[in-house]
């Protein structure tokens, strides 16, 4: 066979192999399908509610006479419920004093969830009191402890668990909307994810912004545009901008139309002309860069 035609051949070989692969054909359990398996009690709910039934007939019928495999015994669900934990006794400060026992058991959750999104915690507390013994060791190379007493020590116990969303509304930005049958925070502007496909951009699900992958130190006369993820020229022909905004009290000139407030700072936008830079109207003695705003303390007259 002709060599470019035998090479040409391996590789559709191996394509037909990677793309026609059962693997490449499956599709992965959505979070929320895993969510709703929550409602599973036990294997009978979950054979008839959740599995295809011409599926349980087929593989019914399909199975040998092997007695053996019939009489291994379902696994049991450990669901999400009260059980006996060990929980530690603070030690004492005191090196000198021995408390006993130093653990003991109590009902606390414990289980698994049917998602990664899902956690076992108490819907329901209480708390019990134990006492321990409070002993001393009396002196170098003593043989016995001294009684120093007993000590009751109250310990959180759970009488109700529940597998719950690890992430709560409470924990989304104003820039997020929770979405509690997928058990997390969606941005507001999720369609703008769409629009960050630069291979220099990525998605910030937390801030629900484009942002640059990487963001360089730029040479003099040139500043980083987080548009573009790149250095670009400055253009000094364009005025700055300056708007007032809650700050630290700096000291105006007249010339920024402050209104005599006490609590006020100005932020310069970025149009082109970098503070430092900068020397017509005033004089900068501090500033800092927050993506593309300088924020001016200190404004005063050159």
């Amino acid at each position: 066979m002709i060599p470019w035609l035998t090479e040409f051949v391996l590789i559709v070989a191996t394509l037909l192999a990677v793309f026609c692969s059962p693997l490449s054909r499956r599709t992965e359990v959505p979070e929320d399908f895993l969510i709703r398996l929550q409602t599973v009690q036990n294997i009978s709910q979950f054979l008839n509610s959740w599995i295809d039934q011409a599926a349980v007939q087929r593989a019914y019928l399909l199975q040998d006479d092997d007695d053996s495999e019939r009489t291994v015994e379902v696994a049991h669900p450990a669901g999400c419920i009260p059980e006996m934990q060990i929980v530690e006794f603070e030690r004492p400060y005191d090196p000198s004093l021995v408390i006993w026992p130093i653990c003991t058991r109590v009902r606390r959750c414990g289980g698994c969830c049917s998602s990664k999104l899902l956690h076992c915690v108490a819907t329901r507390k209480s708390s019990i009191t134990v006492k321990v013994i409070k002993a001393r060791y009396p002196h170098p190379e003593a043989e016995m402890l001294e009684l120093e007493g007993y000590e009751n020590v109250k310990l959180e116990q759970h009488d109700r668990c529940a597998c719950k969303c690890r992430q709560e509304e409470q924990d989304c930005t104003p820039k997020q909307k929770y979405q509690p049958g997928q058990c997390r925070c969606v941005c507001r502007n999720q369609h703008d994810a769409g629009l960050c496909k630069q291979p220099e951009q990525l998605w910030d699900n937390k801030d629900c912004e484009c942002k640059c992958r990487h963001q360089s130190d730029c040479s003099t006369g040139s500043v980083f545009n987080v548009d573009k993820c790149k250095c670009e020229a400055l253009d000094r022909t364009s005025p700055p901008l300056l708007e007032r905004v809650p700050g630290p009290a700096p000291h105006l000139s007249t010339l920024l139309k402050d209104d005599g407030g006490e609590n006020d700072a100005y932020r310069l936008r970025y149009s082109g002309i970098a503070p430092d830079s900068f020397t017509g109207h005033l004089s900068l003695a501090q500033y800092q860069q927050e993506n593309r705003e300088f924020l001016l303390e200190n404004v005063t007259l050159p």
